[in-house]
């Protein structure tokens, strides 16, 4: 007796030690959105209820009132790198000065505008793991999230070749949500200014974000997760242009929540494949992140010109929040999966052992018995050659 009560506490434990908590962003499809009953079904309508609009307060976003014309109008003669005078030839072979208006910084003038910039977000939370995606529209717009596809799940078969939901995908995941508009800027500064003929212009300044200043977009399109308890975080992404212009980043966030440090991509795992092509390890379309960028971009690649779709997956702190993002293209997600205590944990607990159980790797990916190394299964470690 004291050996099944033994048998069912060490059972217990495993389950809270491994349960997985999952999310999909096919969660948030809006059903009463379909056309016609029975045909042409509009899936890719996001709930009303799921997205929040909240306004902007980041300090690296200034605005100023229309009619607040920076007094500085003119214009002055160029210089070059090294301050020198430059000079150009007029029609009649004259060397003239080479004007330019004057420039002016928008940040020496307070935040004065009545116009707001806006962040739309959605949350997907699970026990441990309270996901925002977040993204800011340009002044002025409204458009935010939508859904990368259009899958309507009562199919008797989904084909589409944008969801993860090939051989060797775990989870499956069929939809991703992606911001409509909203590259990440460093900062944003909206202003009017005289140009040279003394007329008013508006005048924008959006810097792209660069992932070595150490502060969190001013505007743009992200996802933040923040972690309960320490265990396994797996997400699955989708970019929509070709992934090795288009680079990946993952960050801790500090206490203030502004500030960050990029993670090290050597503790992330990555894998995915190029669109239009299903995931193999024999297949030259399929990706796995085996040498990871120096500059901490998580995803090393060449020649993947087509939108790119996978999962990264990393051990991760309990207490602490990560932030997703690309610079320069709107990143999806299909949603995430999380396994509290991770693969260190007591996987299951079974008086016999199964030799055709199921194999992972150390990072929670299922795998098969051709994998090499270090492997899970029946919830012991061991090595396969």
């Amino acid at each position: 007796m004291k050996k099944i009560f033994t048998l069912i506490s060490m059972a217990l434990v495993a389950m809270s030690v491994n349960a997985q908590e999952i999310w999909k962003a096919e969660s948030l499809k809006d059903e009463t959105a379909m056309k016609d009953e029975g045909q042409n079904h509009d899936w890719s309508v996001i709930k009303a209820s799921a997205i929040t609009k909240t306004e902007n307060n980041a300090p690296n976003v200034v605005i100023h009132d229309p009619n607040d014309i920076l007094p500085w109008p003119g214009k002055h003669q160029a210089t070059d790198e090294n301050g020198n005078l430059l000079w150009e030839k007029d029609d009649n072979g004259n060397e003239v000065p080479v004007y330019e208006p004057n420039k002016t910084d928008p940040s020496t003038v307070s935040n004065n505008g009545s116009a707001k910039l806006y962040n739309f977000t959605i949350q997907g939370n699970t026990e441990n793991v309270a996901m925002t995606a977040i993204c800011t529209p340009n002044l002025g717009e409204t458009e935010s999230w939508q859904f990368g596809l259009a899958v309507d799940p009562t199919a008797e078969t989904n084909t589409n070749n944008k969801s993860l939901n090939a051989a060797g995908c775990d989870p499956v995941f069929n939809d991703y949500i992606k911001a409509k508009s909203g590259n990440c800027t460093e900062m944003y500064y909206d202003w009017y200014e005289y140009n040279e003929k003394g007329d008013p212009v508006h005048k924008v300044d959006n810097d792209p974000w660069d992932p070595t200043c150490g502060v969190k977009p001013a505007m743009g399109s992200w996802y933040e997760f923040a972690v309960a308890k320490n265990g396994v975080l797996k997400i699955g992404f989708f970019v929509n242009k070709n992934i090795q212009n288009n680079k990946l980043y993952f960050a801790e966030l500090q206490a203030d929540k502004s500030h960050y440090t990029l993670l090290d991509p050597t503790k992330l795992t990555v894998w995915g494949w190029t669109n239009n092509n299903t995931y193999a390890d024999d297949n030259e379309n399929t990706h796995k992140n085996t040498h990871p960028r120096a500059d901490y971009c998580i995803v090393q690649a060449e020649n993947l010109q087509n939108p790119f779709l996978g999962y990264v997956s990393f051990t991760a702190e309990a207490g602490k929040t990560y932030l997703f993002l690309s610079p320069n293209t709107q990143l999806g997600c299909y949603g995430f999966q999380f396994t509290a205590g991770g693969t260190d944990g007591i996987a299951s607990v079974k008086t016999e052992q199964s030799a055709d159980a199921p194999i992972y790797n150390l990072a929670g990916q299922k795998v098969d018995k051709g994998f090499k190394g270090v492997v899970i299964q029946n919830g012991k470690k061991m090595i396969q050659k």
